[in-house]
């Protein structure tokens, strides 16, 4: 049994192989209902829901991606990605998406508002150091920003949290679950949040995370989704996801009153200094 901060995860061993319980939310419930329906070959069995009480029954789907050490799993589960993206109408399911507010067209003005903002820094223990390493990321924010609003994407239905310990590996399928952060936004929000998980990562994988491997990711993401992964883009939205993330989770845990204070802000920010490190390092172009 795993327990997290809105969830409980039963694993069960059955004849017919291993099932797992999860009492989550009505939203998470909701979508990962609809998606197994929906799109069957994109997520897990679902055997039973009850999205009233947020509960559902699953069918084991393998093993987490982090564990596979053949590049064709991990550029295949990006490419499903990037088919969801462009397959799945979002109306399907607006109104179990539970994070539609937190999407922004202006996300550089938004998150300069936040480097602005001397109570929010301190109430997120934001450090002098950081925050001037922060400012000088502040145009490369913006420019991220403004290159991604050129693709001019429509909104999709994104995972939220879409990186490879939420993807399940077999001999012969590539699924996605865990959808308790679903959301409607920019899709490359998500490719680009799996692409800075990598980074720190890198070293603890079985997978050669090197500026090719990142480049092919990017590359059969964009070839699902049907965009170009042209020049630097593929830096450009590295930046864009950890902005967005600054911000959606900046309005949903400040000032919350949880019992205790959720740092995943300051984490976000600092993943920030550290993609501008591995950028100088020629990690990824």
């Amino acid at each position: 049994m795993s327990k997290f901060e809105h969830s409980v995860i039963v694993k069960i061993t059955t004849e017919k192989g291993l099932v797992y319980f999860k009492k989550s939310d009505v939203s998470e419930a909701f979508v990962a209902s609809r998606i197994a329906k929906e799109k069957p070959d994109f997520s897990p069995d679902i055997l039973g829901a009850d999205i009233e009480r947020g509960w559902l029954l699953t069918r084991s789907g393998g093993d987490r991606l982090i564990e596979s050490g053949n590049s064709n799993h991990w550029f295949e589960a990006v490419r499903k990605l990037g088919i969801f993206h462009r397959q799945v109408p979002f109306s399907t399911f607006q109104s179990g998406l539970k994070t539609t507010s937190f999407y922004y067209n202006n996300l550089s003005d938004a998150f300069s508002c936040f480097l602005n903002n001397k109570e929010w820094l301190s109430y997120w223990d934001i450090e002098e150091v950081l925050y001037e390493d922060l400012v000088v990321l502040c145009p490369e924010v913006e420019k991220a920003c403004c290159e991604i609003l050129k693709l001019n994407l429509p909104d999709a239905v994104c995972h939220g949290d879409a990186h490879p310990m939420n993807v399940l590996f077999s001999d012969d399928s590539v699924k996605w679950f865990d959808w308790c952060e679903a959301t409607l936004s920019n899709p490359m929000t998500d490719i680009g949040w799996f692409l800075v998980w990598l980074l720190p990562k890198r070293e603890n994988l079985d997978i050669d995370v090197s500026k090719e491997f990142l480049s092919r990711v990017f590359e059969n993401y964009c070839q699902g989704y049907g965009v170009e992964a042209k020049g630097s883009l593929l830096r450009h939205v590295m930046f864009y996801a950890l902005a967005h993330r600054v911000i959606v989770y900046h309005q949903r845990f400040y000032q919350a009153d949880l019992g205790f204070k959720s740092y995943f802000v300051t984490w976000f920010l600092k993943l920030m200094r550290r993609v501008s490190n591995y950028e100088r390092q020629e990690l990824f172009v």
